[in-house]
């Protein structure tokens, strides 16, 4: 194996990821700040202080299953809006389903739990290997569309681009380590702080080196893009539904 890509390897999962942390949680608390020094004043004497009122409750699972089905996608009911839905809505949930097996290999989960849905081989190479070209060719084509279609381009920053670009390189990388040639040995990834993934076989150390550090870029700059609503999202609803159901749902005193 040859040392210089194991001394990359060792650098970018080893060392690296202290600075991608350190940038994240920044970034994160720059985000909680602007929020909090931001946000307007409001008096609550007025109103109940149950926490939560049956109305926010109402609320609260109508907005979730808003966002689980991606309904802001139907702008107009016509074929173009189902589209893009249909692409969204494949590439995100083909993205959980990829970021959820990479907990296999550390250990949080085991394809046995799975056995009665299908078999291990089909769980953990057959569907991850599939998964991985639907999300790399939706965020393709996601690219393709803020490039051709005047309207969206017109409204499209460089935060636009530079995300579909960076999770384009994550996806190409990482379907890129499945179809290049491998080493049929065991592979003990470390990842600093103390996670290790057990992989059955050694990957390709230059796509993984890649893969590693596009995936890294896109944790350290998330906080300061629009991806910061995959976080934002559920605590966003969250405080919207309370609130909501207190003012017009909850009980006056």
């Amino acid at each position: 194996m040859d040392t210089s890509l194991t001394l990359l390897v060792n650098f970018i999962f080893g060392t690296l990821p202290w600075v991608t942390y350190t940038v994240f949680l920044l970034g994160i608390s720059l985000k909680l700040y602007t929020w909090f020094s931001t946000a307007p004043y409001h008096k609550t004497g007025s109103y109940s202080k149950t926490s939560i009122s049956a109305g926010s409750v109402g609320l609260m699972i109508g907005q979730f299953i808003y966002l689980l089905l991606f309904q802001g996608r139907f702008i107009k009911p016509n074929i173009k809006s189902f589209v893009l839905w249909l692409m969204s809505f494949s590439a995100h949930i083909s993205l959980f389903l990829i970021l959820f097996g990479h907990l296999r290999p550390i250990g949080v989960w085991s394809a046995s739990w799975f056995a009665w849905v299908a078999s291990e081989q089909f769980l953990t190479r057959d569907l991850p290997f599939y998964l991985g070209w639907v999300v790399l060719g939706g965020f393709s084509l996601l690219l393709v569309r803020r490039v051709v279609d005047r309207s969206v381009r017109s409204i499209s920053g460089f935060d636009d681009y530079f995300l579909l670009v960076i999770l384009i390189i994550v996806f190409l990388a990482g379907n890129m380590m499945r179809v290049s040639p491998y080493i049929h040995e065991p592979f003990a990834l470390e990842i600093s702080p103390g996670i290790v993934m057990q992989l059955k076989e050694t990957p390709s150390l230059i796509w993984l080196a890649v893969h590693g550090i596009a995936a890294q870029i896109l944790i350290m700059y998330m906080p300061f893009s629009k991806l910061f609503h995959i976080i934002a999202s559920p605590f966003t609803v969250l405080a919207y539904s309370i609130r909501h159901g207190r003012l017009y749902g909850g009980m006056k005193t």
